[in-house]
């Protein structure tokens, strides 16, 4: 699995970000699925307060027995600090499959 991100430098109060992933999941040599991505994502953060992230993205996903099927993501995601030692954080995230039938030939 790889993953490359262009965006604005981390150090920035906001960052606008564009993202690329793809590769085989699975264990050993025995791929269970191969994914592709393409998204976006914005961040905004307060030092090291708090930091919200909204990253939305689109690619397939390809399994040998079940063919080629589109997948839609949606994630949020907000951290607060409270000291160094307690962080709190919540994420939720949506997903959408559209499952295509293998086609036999």
């Amino acid at each position: 699995m790889s993953t490359a991100r262009v965006g604005s430098p981390a150090f920035k109060r906001t960052e606008l970000g564009l993202f690329v992933s793809g590769g085989h999941l699975g264990y050993d040599t025995h791929p269970l699925t191969s994914i592709f991505r393409i998204g976006g994502d914005w961040i905004v953060k307060h030092g090291e307060r708090w930091k919200k992230v909204i990253q939305i993205s689109l690619g397939t996903n390809h399994r040998v027995l079940m063919g080629t099927w589109g997948v839609y993501n949606l994630l949020n995601s907000f951290e607060m600090s409270y000291s160094t030692k307690i962080r709190f954080g919540i994420t939720h995230a949506l997903r959408y499959e559209n499952l295509r039938q293998k086609q036999i030939d």
